[in-house]
């Protein structure tokens, strides 16, 4: 025996129309698609239901682009940032010495104390 597979469904909640009566059939905007219902047996308008509608698609990739894009990476701009990376680890080396030797002057004038 075949059966016809349907689509996986999701719960989501969507408020209701002020004016709509239970068995309307309503339009209504889910997740950016729109999607038919009807109307459940004692809902009323303005309140909450929930719906189950099909899962959304999976979003489309755009086409691949025609322009062929340059994957290399120019020596030039590697060189400015390891030059900058350098002169960032120098000035972070510079800022550890001077707390350093702030420690070795607090430790050396608590000795003198002890």
């Amino acid at each position: 025996m075949w059966h016809l597979q349907t689509p996986p469904k999701v719960r989501v909640e969507v408020t209701l129309p002020m004016n709509v009566v239970p068995g309307q059939r309503l339009v209504m905007p889910v997740n950016g698609q729109r999607f038919t219902f009807i109307v459940p047996p004692g809902a009323v308008g303005g309140k909450d239901i929930v719906v189950s509608v099909p899962t959304p698609p999976p979003p489309t990739l755009p086409p691949p682009s025609s322009k062929r894009k340059c994957t290399s990476i120019c020596p030039v701009s590697i060189k400015k940032a390891k030059n900058a990376c350098i002169k960032e680890l120098r000035a972070k080396l510079a800022q550890l010495d001077a707390e350093r030797t702030e420690l070795i002057n607090t430790i050396d004038g608590m000795e003198k104390f002890l």
